[in-house]
């Protein structure tokens, strides 16, 4: 049974333009009564466990932040002392979004506004995991809370969050680096599913980090063309002295070519990189580390001259989501550069279980799901089984995360800012991270993930 506390009408039009609080009206058949009101603190989601006999006894652009060498926390395999299993009949999640609910809440027309409100389809994903985490009798007391419209301190305050097992955002950094410290404090684990920062917390075993960051995508790539190339056949391309310093992140024990690409050849020389395609048999495989969109020109313009300049020889370009992802980005160098693409979020539309849950979201919300849709649903379904199987804390003990999701897996690791401390203590982690990535290529029209 899901229960729901408050209620807001839903906006006109057919795309979800509406507040996560009217996305609950669609779920009538779970419940008894609709209440329209203004919210107060929060949107409370209740999922019981099913009556058993008794016997003994489950997306936006990512902004990433280049830091020194020297802060990034050195990833240690060791497992630490941990506190034991802290196993409960029903968890209390808290989940903080930046939805602005003051906006959804008008009856009259449809806001533009909205149209592509990440965080209410991001939650509408999360009610289709309720669902489901329901069905495997996960037993959750789901809150929900506008951190647009409500103050965090006043959030901290309160009894809810104060007893929550798992506190699931906020986006914004400074919130989100007080909640870190909240949680740290009080023992309770937070989940960042929406930034990649190594700068949110310290020394906080309590910190989870859903989303891979910049160095991991480097170094999936390197691990990647070294197990399939040759490294004399693998060429770092840049253009200039900070694209130079991101080459030693994808450097091997053999190491790959480098090579300082001149702009104005991109735009008006007869060839760039013909002195590198000198094999006419042997894949030469190029790895682009750029991933800002101010750098789209550039990837741009060294995609079409290798386009160009490559003839009948066989390449492959390595590259960041951007790649995928820009509007300068054509068909046409997918299929002729066989495009290799790391991504920590992909959804294989020919894979089954999407073409069920794209058929489960369109019959609830008569719109198809986007990337924060089955963003919601694989974060919410991995929190609530993880809680299920270990507890509260689960961080401490899941070794390897078996299920599977819609877009993405999960892999957690421990990092510590330095191998000087003491492994044994695991108040040493200085946080969480999940390190699973895809490498994706585009095979038989389509990008499918490489196993």
């Amino acid at each position: 049974m899901i229960s729901v506390l408050n209620h807001l009408p839903r906006l006109s039009g057919n795309k979800i333009l509406f507040s996560f609080f009217a996305i609950i009206l669609l779920l009538g058949s779970c419940t008894t009564k609709t209440v329209l009101q203004k919210p107060t603190s929060s949107d409370r989601v209740i999922i019981e466990k099913p009556n058993q006999p008794e016997i003994a006894e489950t997306i936006d652009t990512v902004v990433w932040t280049e830091v020194s060498e020297e802060d990034i926390a050195p990833i240690i395999n060791e497992t630490p002392s941990a506190p034991d299993l802290d196993k409960k009949p029903q968890y209390n999640v808290s989940l903080l979004m930046p939805i602005d609910a003051s906006k959804l809440s008008n009856g009259g027309g449809a806001n533009p506004d909205l149209d592509d409100n990440k965080f209410v389809n991001f939650y509408a994903g999360a009610m289709l995991a309720f669902e489901s985490l329901e069905q495997e009798g996960v037993s959750l007391n789901v809150n929900v809370y506008d951190t647009e419209t409500q103050d965090l301190n006043n959030l901290l305050d309160g009894y809810q969050v104060r007893n929550s097992d798992v506190i699931i955002g906020p986006r914004d950094t400074k919130e989100l680096n007080k909640i870190a410290t909240f949680g740290k404090e009080r023992e309770i684990t937070v989940v960042s599913p929406w930034k990649s920062s190594s700068k949110i917390t310290s020394q906080n075993p309590y910190y989870i980090q859903l989303i891979p960051g910049l160095y991991d995508h480097y170094y999936k790539i390197a691990e990647h063309a070294a197990e399939n190339f040759e490294s004399d056949q693998v060429i770092l391309l840049g253009r200039n002295s900070t694209d130079e310093r991101r080459f030693k992140y994808f450097q091997q024990e053999a190491p790959f070519r480098e090579f300082t690409v001149d702009e104005d050849s991109l735009m008006v020389g007869e060839t760039a990189f013909d002195s590198l395609l000198f094999s006419p048999v042997q894949t030469t495989a190029f790895i682009i580390p750029n991933y800002s969109s101010k750098d789209e020109r550039f990837i741009y313009n060294c995609l079409r001259r290798i386009n160009i300049e490559k003839g009948t020889k066989d390449v492959v370009v390595y590259g960041m989501p951007i790649m995928k992802d820009s509007d300068r980005t054509t068909y046409n160098f997918y299929k002729s550069l066989n495009m290799h693409i790391c991504m920590s979020k992909f959804v294989d539309q020919d894979d089954e279980e999407i073409i069920n849950f794209e058929r489960a979201y369109y019959a609830k919300y008569a719109a198809l799901p986007t990337t924060d849709a089955y963003e919601g649903y694989d974060v919410m379904m991995y929190i609530g089984r993880s809680l299920n199987e270990y507890g509260r804390n689960f961080q401490f003990h899941i070794e390897d995360d078996e299920h599977d999701y819609l877009q993405t897996s999960y892999n957690l690791e421990k990092l510590f800012k330095s191998d000087d401390l003491d492994k044994d203590n695991f108040e040493n982690i200085n946080y969480y991270g999940n390190k699973y990535l895809d490498i994706v290529a585009f095979k038989q029209n389509a990008f499918k993930r490489l196993k």
